[in-house]
């Protein structure tokens, strides 16, 4: 059996979302990846995979792990501002064994479904990438000690970390197509001024838009330095560790964005993504039958009042022109 390949790290405190135990079933699925959540959740309500470490502790003993690490003061107000250290996990985790047996470490999000990463596999056994992937809901770093500190690097003569590290507010660190006060400002950068021959730049996820109710996908073109949303909308199916659209295309991952999803008679072995809910084959074709039926109503009742709109106005044209031809 191969050792495993990555580590992804993943600080959340505070309550889980809803579909939490979905998203710990299919990481399930990649044997060769594990995932270190670091919570302050109890988690015996949960069914924990064999490649999920917990660590429990609380934000305000993590926040303080990180603080030692740095010389200035840093600002870390609330567990959302977690989204602008990602970078530095292979930094704050350097010294310990466990995580030196790992090739690549990564950080990903919790509202997510995700699907067969053994499809990267091979990106990480060439041992080119220092970097893959622009999204800060999932990104993957070579581990090493030059490369684990790369984010501290100046980027067009600033030291942006600093200036990430020090505000209140988020400022996108993180993640790539992030414009903080109109300029690229993120550890993306960084990596695509120094080493760009060495940073997987292909999105290969489904990251839905929260611009739109139904699920279209919006990723970031790094020739553009631009988020592009798909036109069309997708219902996705899950099926045994895999992420499949409706012409079968794969995607590594599925990125909710925080959706509220209901819940229907889920199979963690083949269930489908719909942009409210997740449910197994037969009680979507139910959903889809009773939506089909309630459309149709619909279209029935508007038509009929346009009927009636249009009735009504040439009866009242003819009323008006026989008016006219007595008089």
């Amino acid at each position: 059996m191969r050792e495993k390949l990555c580590l992804f790290i993943l600080p959340y405190f505070g309550k889980f979302k809803n579909y939490f135990q979905i998203f710990l079933d299919s990481f399930s699925f990649n044997k060769h990846f594990d995932l270190l959540i670091i919570t302050d959740q109890d988690m015996v309500n949960y069914t924990i995979p064999e490649n999920v470490i917990i660590h429990k502790t609380t934000f305000d003993k993590f926040r303080e792990f990180i603080k030692k690490k740095f010389v200035f003061s840093i600002s870390l107000n609330n567990p959302y501002k977690l989204c602008d250290y990602k970078p530095t996990f292979g930094y704050l985790l350097e010294g310990y064994d466990f995580f030196k047996k790992y090739k690549y470490w990564g950080h990903l999000d919790s509202d997510m479904i995700i699907g067969n990463l053994d499809v990267i596999i091979p990106l990480l056994d060439e041992n080119q990438y220092l970097k893959l992937f622009a999204n800060g809901h999932m990104t993957i770093y070579l581990n090493n000690k030059d490369n684990n500190v790369r984010f501290m690097n100046k980027l067009n003569n600033r030291v942006i970390y600093k200036e990430s590290f020090t505000l209140d507010k988020i400022y996108g660190f993180d993640e790539g197509g992030n414009n903080y006060n109109n300029e690229l400002l993120s550890v993306h950068e960084i990596f695509m001024n120094e080493v760009p021959n060495q940073t997987y730049t292909n999105d290969l996820c489904f990251n839905s838009s929260t611009k739109y109710y139904k699920l279209r996908s919006t990723n970031y073109v790094e020739e553009k330095k631009c988020w592009v949303t798909d036109k069309k909308s997708h219902v996705l199916r899950f099926s045994n560790g895999r992420i499949l659209d409706e012409k079968s295309n794969n995607y590594i991952y599925c990125h909710l964005q925080g959706r509220y999803m209901s819940i229907r008679h889920y199979d963690k072995n083949s269930f489908f993504i719909l942009p409210n809910a997740i449910m197994n084959g037969n009680k979507l074709q139910i959903w889809l039958k009773n939506n089909i039926s309630l459309k149709r109503i619909v279209l029935f009742f508007k038509r009929l009042a346009k009927r009636s709109i249009f009735l009504r106005h040439k009866l009242i044209k003819e009323s008006k022109n026989e008016n006219e031809r007595r008089y």
